[in-house]
């Protein structure tokens, strides 16, 4: 039951966690850009295939993060994760499905609000744009797009450690539905080879460890989803 579900939470005590609610079928949490062969490669062209084509949506969007935001809402692949800080809302992302038969999983991950103009957010959105991964030309860019300078050493660290973005309005303007799910993303980081970042592979969440797995059986899946709505006001049309 949602009770039972909400007595689990208490142990993470005075934290805001972020969570998320995906089905078992799925054993990794990763990005939409990283589930089909290639598409991880060719980043760079889905960013600027949708610029090209939805000019207009993006004209007022100043930052690689709304732009990635904005792909998002659309469906477009990008390295954007969905999260939010409502448990409920994961809870009911979890069970949604009542037809699979597999178990719904919540994740639940205590880790560092990051700004979404923090050097680590804008630089790996920066990474999301580019087609050269030469740190002497992802220095420059980044420069270029941010006016703010970053060290190699900077750009190493960062790139191959996930983001978690503190919810605000900025995100919430480029893609709507954030408000309604109090959502926000987590970037996803670059593999790091010998102080090298690998073209075309965009790391799952795996290596940052969540804090608990609360898991709702498949038979308990239809009861769950009714109570969301019933005690909750949770449904598909609401969120």
């Amino acid at each position: 039951s949602v009770a039972d579900f909400e007595k689990r939470l208490t142990r993470f005590g005075n934290y805001r966690p972020f969570y998320r609610g995906q089905s078992s079928k799925y054993p990794m949490i990763n990005a939409s850009i990283s589930r089909e062969r290639g598409c991880s490669a060719n980043e760079h062209a889905f960013y600027a295939d949708a610029l090209s084509k939805l000019g207009h949506e993006f004209s007022s969007l100043e930052t690689p993060l709304a732009r990635l935001a904005k792909m998002q809402h659309y469906g477009i692949p990008t390295r954007l994760i969905d999260f939010t800080m409502n448990p409920y809302v994961a809870l009911y992302f979890a069970v949604e499905d009542i037809d699979c038969g597999f178990a719904g999983n919540v994740y639940v991950y205590i880790q560092p609000a990051e700004s979404p103009d923090s050097k680590h957010v804008r630089l790996l959105t920066l990474l999301a744009i580019l087609e050269n991964y030469d740190l002497a030309q992802v220095e420059s860019e980044y420069f270029k797009q941010f006016s703010e300078s970053i060290s190699f050493r900077e750009i190493i660290e960062l790139a191959q450690k996930p983001a978690f973005i503190q919810p605000t309005n900025v995100l919430h303007k480029s893609n709507p539905r954030l408000s309604s799910q109090a959502g926000t993303f987590v970037v996803c980081a670059n593999q790091v080879l010998d102080n090298q970042i690998t073209k075309g592979v965009i790391e799952p969440l795996e290596h940052a460890l969540p804090a608990g797995i609360f898991q709702v059986p498949f038979e308990y899946k239809k009861v769950v989803k009714a109570e969301l709505d019933r005690k909750y006001d949770i449904r598909s049309w609401s969120i």
